[in-house]
C-alpha cells in the first residue's frame, strides 16, 4: 500500500510556485558568500537588502544536489 499525501498535479504546482517565488520575488541571504556564488551563477543580487532572485536555470543545477529531507 502506498500512501499519497499530494497528488502529483499539486506536486507540480508546489514545484512552479517555488520557482516563481526563486525567480520574480527572491529571497533574503545574508551570507556574503552565497550571494557572491550565487551572482557568478547569475543571480540578480541586491547586496544593499541581501535579496537574491535566481534564474530557473540555478533553481534545477542545484536541484539535485540538495541533500534529502
Amino acid at each position: 500500500m502506498k500512501l499519497e499525501i499530494l497528488t502529483e498535479d499539486e506536486i507540480a504546482r508546489i514545484d512552479k510556485t517555488s520557482i516563481d517565488i526563486l525567480t520574480k520575488t527572491g529571497v533574503s541571504i545574508f551570507e556574503r558568500q552565497s550571494r557572491d556564488m550565487l551572482r557568478r551563477e547569475g543571480a540578480q543580487v541586491d547586496d544593499a537588502s541581501a535579496r537574491v532572485r535566481m534564474h530557473e536555470r540555478i533553481e534545477d543545477t542545484h536541484r539535485n544536489s540538495s541533500p534529502p529531507f
